[in-house]
């Protein structure tokens, strides 16, 4: 970087070389001891950059501490920007230097940090936005990840799955209320059966003979809509009774798997959910050596966590969000969270969650959460807005104590050197959709464009024919489908589809042809919004008479 900055190449050394005058030391090397760094306190990912003299420090472990101080000298000191995975903005200087550096040591506040939307995931680029989870495909080389062994989450499927068990052990799994026992995708284990307990050691045991090294094993409900469907024999009610939470069974289970290995590996960590029906907090604390890993799928992502008192139904919980983490808070040091940035129903349009990021962060960070994982888009690079949501998390992930003027002057500066000139237009439509819901409870399930057009429009006023036919469609630019159909003014005008056009155009006249792509794509938040809200005014019933306008739409947009 300091030869792409510059044009100049400095020579690369080792400790085998004589001491010189002026040096760049990266990681520890045997001048460490100028710099005085305590190799123990920095652990794997704190790092120090320090200038000594004519010496600079950037000092660090070579598991990942190092080159996260190396990234984030060439931003902070250089002038560098890592954006995406295939776009960074890198200066241009005839002479490149720097000040003297008093000590500045970074230590994140999440030792998990974690983002999966599909942009981030390319080129290594998990490295320079300082994210280590499992959804990051670094190589070693460049800092490799935090790996869970045996499965990332939803792991009671596999070491008590259905297909190996349930013909002859139906009693290994959990009992419903009208007597029959889960079956197929999604069935949860019996946790107070004593086989599945001996069954579910004995394979952890055979997995840490293979893999010693382990560092985190999870043992997490499954999911599906049997989530939500805990055990119902006598067992287990009695345990959910004793424990005042149906999480009891699950965090006792849990405990005695990790318990059993906690002499012979030490180091090695116990990941499981509180998950739907696990959300609320039991009597039973978690053992030392078990992170619990909350949920926040029920959460309003309109409002800051810290804020809000919306509790959906489907939580089990006469508690809200935020009294529910920070109840988990209380009986564990190794708290993660589960936490969810887009919209499942309709990923393409806007999801407004930009002004509760940051004070989501700073709230998981205040009730002493230590690991993130922010789910996003994971299943296509359409998602609105994806690049800025993995760039912003990954400060915010790092950093979840930045100033609000802080987290909006990175949001502003990634839009201007990404989108180009008319930058200020992308900007203003994130503000305007954001109002929009200031005043509703918005979740991950809920629709944006019934949200946004529902109250506004009107049903085709028109009859449409019944010649449609598959020729017609596939050679829709050569049909005249004025004479077939009109569509609601008040769908067309709607201000959150004409402003959107209105501002993405705007930015577009402004931009070079590689930013224009990228406007482009943000203009199918619009595009979709606008499709979306035909077929929720139109519906499953509807869709014979109004499938011609549904199909025309979407190919004028896209």
């Amino acid at each position: 970087y300091i030869e792409k900055i510059s044009g100049v190449q400095i020579p690369v050394k080792t400790d085998a070389e004589p001491v010189g005058e002026y040096e760049i030391l990266v990681g520890y090397t045997n001048r460490s001891a100028e710099g005085q760094f305590d190799t123990a306190k920095l652990g794997a990912e704190v790092f120090v950059i320090e200038t000594v003299g004519k010496k600079l420090f950037i000092a660090g472990s070579g598991v990942r501490g190092a080159i996260y101080g190396v990234y984030t000298f060439l931003e902070n000191y250089l002038g560098c920007r890592f954006y995406t995975s295939d776009f960074e903005k890198i200066p241009s200087r005839d002479v490149l230097g720097v000040q003297p550096i008093a000590r500045d040591e970074q230590i994140p506040v999440f030792e998990y940090r974690d983002i999966d939307f599909v942009v981030s995931r390319q080129n290594n680029f998990q490295a320079k936005m300082k994210v280590n989870g499992v959804y990051n495909n670094t190589p070693a080389e460049f800092g490799g990840k935090i790996e869970y062994i045996g499965g990332f989450v939803h792991t009671l499927e596999n070491w008590i799955s259905v297909k190996d068990y349930y013909a002859e052990h139906p009693e290994y799994f959990a009992l419903n209320e009208d007597g029959t026992r889960q079956n197929g995708w999604g069935a949860q284990p019996c946790l107070s059966n004593p086989d599945v307990m001996k069954l579910v050691k004995a394979k952890v045991r055979a997995l840490l003979k293979d893999r010693p090294d382990a560092k985190i094993i999870s043992i997490s409900q499954p999911d599906n809509g049997t989530a939500q469907k805990p055990c119902m024999c006598a067992a287990c009610r009695k345990i959910y009774e004793e424990e005042g939470a149906d999480s009891g069974a699950q965090i006792r289970f849990v405990n005695a798997i990790a318990e059993e290995f906690a002499a012979d590996y030490p180091d090695l960590k116990f990941d499981t959910l509180a998950y739907h029906h696990t959300r609320s907090i039991c009597k039973t604390p978690p053992a030392d050596n078990v992170i619990v890993r909350f949920c926040t799928i029920e959460c309003c992502f309109s409002h800051p966590l810290g804020t809000c008192k919306d509790v959906y139904a489907m939580a089990g919980s006469e508690k809200t969000i935020s009294e529910d983490i920070s109840d988990w808070a209380k009986v564990s040091d190794k708290l993660y969270v589960w936490d969810y940035t887009t919209n499942y129903v309709e990923s393409v349009t806007f999801f407004p969650n930009f002004n509760v990021l940051r004070e989501n962060a700073k709230f998981f960070a205040d009730n002493h959460v230590i690991g993130v994982y922010e789910e996003g888009n994971f299943f296509s690079d359409t998602c609105d807005f994806s690049e800025l949501r993995s760039y912003i998390m990954a400060k915010l992930l790092w950093n979840p104590y930045m100033s609000e003027e802080e987290y909006w002057n990175y949001i502003d500066e990634f839009l201007k050197d990404y989108y180009g000139k008319g930058w200020r237009h992308i900007r203003e439509y994130i503000d305007f959709a954001q109002k929009f819901v200031e005043d509703k409870h918005f979740g991950i399930h809920d629709k944006f464009s019934y949200t946004i057009f529902a109250p506004t429009v009107d049903k085709l006023n028109r009859k449409l024919p019944e010649d449609l036919t598959l020729d017609m469609i596939r050679n829709y630019k050569d049909v005249d489908w004025s004479k077939y159909l009109t569509y609601s003014a008040s769908v067309t005008e709607c201000e959150i589809v004409t402003r959107g056009f209105e501002l993405f155009d705007a930015a577009a006249e402004r931009a070079t042809p590689e930013q224009k792509k990228r406007i482009a794509k943000l203009r199918l938040i619009p595009e979709f919004g606008h499709s979306y809200a035909l077929y929720e005014i139109y519906g499953i019933t509807g869709l014979k008479d109004n499938i011609t306008a549904l199909l025309y739409d979407f190919f004028k947009n896209n």
